[in-house]
């Protein structure tokens, strides 16, 4: 791990405990003994259907990019694909606006003998699909239960549009460089001399050279896969399985602590709507966004106590998924810096 990196994980840890710390203190009754006693009287068998969802959740990020890179004639194993998920879902919680992220996973992947261009394209397409899953996702969440929309305060409202929004135009890029490639490059180039002559951003050339290999990057990954809609179509059917499954841990969580069977659907819609507003704000983890939006859209839904479930909800969905990425990621780099090593002797 760069100094870089380290930098933003001890960011990430501070806005942990400043987020807890803020939460916790909403209430004078909350205790953490008495959290510990909300979780041991908590149903053990949706608890632990919820960590198999994490787990899925996990396993279904590496199965979509194994899937891509098998598809170009890299075929790796399930094991070695859970790694690349982890390092992608690890350095994307801890780096804002989930930057960290793809870095790694290519890292990895390019180690293991993959090639950079088709890196490069699986990676692409994953977190287009990525994009266009939590938008279709979310979209039919609305039209099933709009009132679920309507129940969130102004704030929660206008971080969800503002995440539909940031989603939706993520989405309009990837479609501008297939088919209007020149036109996204000129407006982006502008933008880049404009903040340039503000004086907001240096080494404007550097930029414009970045920019045109992103481009081309794009480009290519989109003619590789020319005529193969195939591949795009079930890598997108992951992706919204994937997402389904994330929502389903607050699910898990919702009914194992004595939420209403029979609020399912609302509850999936409420924690489809978290997830999209908690992409609006370039937070590393959305720590704090993401518990924001889940205490108010589950402050009508459950009438025991909000702050519990949502530490417990945020705790296996989000944490304990990180603690488990970021140890895998650990454990690869230890067996990995051994074997090097033997191979040195």
């Amino acid at each position: 791990m760069n100094k870089k990196k380290l930098v933003w994980c001890l960011i990430f840890v501070l806005l942990v405990i400043l987020t807890v710390y803020a939460i916790t203190s909403q209430s004078s009754s909350f205790s953490f003994e008495g959290f510990i006693s909300y979780i041991c009287e908590a149903n053990p068998w949706w608890i632990t259907a919820a960590f198999a969802c994490m787990l899925c959740y996990i396993t279904l990020e590496g199965l979509s990019i194994r899937y891509i890179t098998a598809f170009f004639g890299y075929k790796k194993s399930v094991r070695r694909s859970f790694v690349y998920s982890s390092a992608n879902l690890y350095f994307s919680a801890i780096t804002p606006s989930a930057t960290g992220g793809q870095p790694a996973s290519a890292y990895l992947m390019i180690k293991d003998g993959v090639s950079a261009s088709v890196t490069t394209i699986a990676l692409l397409i994953n977190i287009t699909m990525y994009t266009v899953s939590i938008i279709v996702l979310c979209l039919i969440c609305i039209l099933i239960k709009p009132g679920v929309f309507l129940g969130f305060n102004n704030l929660s409202k206008i971080l969800i549009v503002i995440g539909l929004i940031i989603q939706s135009l993520c989405v309009a890029v990837f479609l501008m460089l297939v088919y209007m490639e020149q036109v996204l490059y000129r407006i982006s180039d502008s933008v880049l001399r404009f903040l340039n002559k503000i004086h907001i951003v240096k080494n404007v050339k550097n930029k414009q050279d970045k920019l045109k290999s992103l481009a081309q990057e794009y480009k290519a990954c989109c003619q590789s896969v020319k005529g193969h809609a195939d591949v795009v179509i079930k890598v997108f059917l992951f992706n919204i399985v994937q997402r389904f499954i994330q929502v389903c841990i607050t699910l898990c969580v919702y009914i194992g602590v004595g939420g209403k069977p029979g609020n399912s659907i609302s509850v999936i819609v409420t924690q489809s709507l978290v997830l999209l507003g908690s992409n609006a704000v370039p937070i590393p983890g959305a720590v704090g966004v993401a518990d924001y939006l889940f205490i108010d859209g589950f402050a009508s839904l459950y009438s025991g106590d909000i702050i519990s479930i949502e530490l417990l909800s945020r705790g296996i969905s989000f944490y304990s998924c990180m603690i488990l990425c970021g140890g895998v990621v650990l454990i690869n780099y230890i067996l990995s810096t051994f074997k090097n090593r033997r191979i040195e002797v």
